[in-house]
């Protein structure tokens, strides 16, 4: 698997982008249609979204790093196997949840402290989102499965044209039906995500179900193409090269089985299960990478309620929308570059795998800055473009300043973690994504606002994230240091 920029990290930010700017349009006509209330409902409802998103995300990255390692293994079944069992996984997830947020989102939305009518615009909003959930997460979870199959341009044309559709349906809905026609809307467009993404998911022919050896000349044989940058040949799937990756034991018996039986006829529900059991292991850190930033949101809008009022709600919203932004960037980045360094973990690529690291850093390094240096213009542009009040808009100024500050940090933490579930090293990637909303982001917010005010709010990010990247790099170093160790007690 040939690491290209083009193929992999554009198509991958490009499509966090255009899903991040989803609920920035619904901002932008909510707050001109319903003001303060408006957008802050969609700020405190947006929890519920982002778990919708997080869990088919998280499914579909769990089978993407699944199908990734055993194609670069050789294991063409197994591959296909993983992301067929991500699909029934997303499809009996969005099944299941649908109940269970539609009865208690009431619930949660009372629970996080919202009334009035800000209450009621969350919960119109709510009720539409969490019938269409099975769209959602069908749609987030191909999207993933597709970039993970080499199908990148595929997956970010289905979620353009699901963003077209969505600002359509707003323009459209929005004055006349407000909160009802801009949930609406977000159904609609995942469900035109899905009915795009699924034939060229089910089209598996070749080079166009990320196949690397589709990136081989005409003729090439296995084995023959092995380049100065590589350590390893890239296996073909469907006869992987020895020099790669030794068959699996189960490949190994199936082989060697006499008259062409099937020894392992009878265990193909256990290999199911196992590879369900997998796929949902691997899912846990993705899922939190996508939806610890929506528990942070929770926790800091009930400290803003608590601090500033509705102002003060309004002015994280709508510096959320560029801060979120930012990150689905991140996210993108990682994202993108996940596929290859599973791949190459599978099929001992390190010279492959380092090259595409090395690109991710210092193209995360580069993006962290920009967006820093953005600031003055988020600070001018940001309060009229969605309408919000002086006090709001004077709020936000100090916000966006202290949030400049977290940009190389975030990043940062976004790419230790990914670097971890992609190795499979679940552990560490778990407690950097969940010690920021269940540790250090309710302690800053205890503590801060009652010292600071609502600056304090806003120093709780960039604190947090300093926090959890300190955590992270060192156990990033112990587990390099214990890996080491093993190598050179293994010779």
């Amino acid at each position: 698997m040939r690491f290209r920029l083009s193929k992999y990290i554009f198509p991958s930010v490009v499509s966090m982008v255009l899903v991040g700017a989803y609920t920035n349009i619904d901002g932008l006509f909510i707050g001109n249609a319903a003001g303060d209330d408006g957008i802050a409902a969609i700020n405190i409802v947006w929890p519920v979204v982002a778990f919708i998103t997080a869990l088919g995300t998280g499914i579909g990255t769990g089978g993407a790093i699944a199908a990734c390692n055993r194609r670069g293994a050789g294991d063409a079944a197994g591959a296909k196997r993983a992301g067929c069992t991500a699909f029934l996984l997303l499809a009996a997830g969005g099944l299941a949840v649908t109940p269970l947020l539609f009865f208690g989102g009431k619930l949660f939305l009372r629970l996080s402290g919202a009334e009035g009518q800000v209450l009621r615009y969350a919960e119109a909003y709510a009720s539409v989102v969490s019938l269409g959930a099975v769209f959602q997460i069908a749609g987030a979870g191909l999207v993933v499965l597709l970039r993970g199959e080499g199908k990148t341009f595929s997956a970010m044309a289905g979620t353009a044209l699901g963003l077209a559709v969505h600002v359509l349906l707003d323009w459209l809905l929005v004055q006349k039906y407000a909160m009802y026609g801009v949930a609406l809307s977000t159904v609609a467009a995942q469900a035109v995500v899905v009915a795009a993404a699924l034939p060229c998911f089910c089209l598996r022919r070749g080079a166009a179900q990320g196949d690397p050896c589709g990136d081989r000349p005409a003729g090439a044989e296995h084995g023959a193409h092995c380049s100065a940058e590589q350590t390893a040949c890239e296996p073909c799937p469907e006869q992987p090269s020895p020099c790669c990756a030794e068959p699996s034991a189960l490949q190994s018996a199936e082989q060697s089985a006499p008259n062409g039986a099937e020894p392992f006829a009878g265990r193909k529900g256990k290999r199911a299960l196992a590879s369900v059991g997998e796929i949902l292991r691997l899912s846990v850190a993705p899922f939190g990478v996508n939806f610890v930033s929506s528990v942070v949101l929770l926790v800091t809008n009930y400290f803003a309620l608590r601090t500033g009022g509705t102002a003060a709600v309004c002015a994280y919203g709508v510096m959320s929308y560029a801060f979120f932004t930012f990150d689905y960037v991140f996210q993108g980045v990682c994202d993108g570059v996940q596929p290859v360094l599973s791949y190459c973990a599978g099929a001992g690529d390190y010279a492959q795998k380092r090259r595409a690291a090395r690109c991710a850093v210092i193209l995360l390094a580069a993006l962290s800055a920009l967006f820093a240096c953005m600031t003055p213009l988020l600070i001018k542009f940001l309060p009229a473009a969605f309408s919000v009040s002086a006090e709001a808009a004077a709020l936000m100024r100090n916000g966006l300043i202290a949030y400049a500050f977290s940009y190389p940090l975030k990043a940062a933490v976004k790419w230790i973690c990914a670097y971890a579930y992609s190795h499979r090293r679940g552990k560490i990637a778990n407690v950097c994504i969940f010690a920021d909303p269940l540790l250090f982001t309710p302690l800053f917010l205890a503590v801060l606002p009652s010292l600071l005010g609502t600056d304090g709010l806003w120093l709780a990010l960039p604190l947090t994230q300093a926090a959890v990247f300190a955590v992270g790099a060192v156990l990033t170093a112990v587990a390099h240091r214990r890996a080491k160790g093993d190598a050179y007690v293994s010779r």
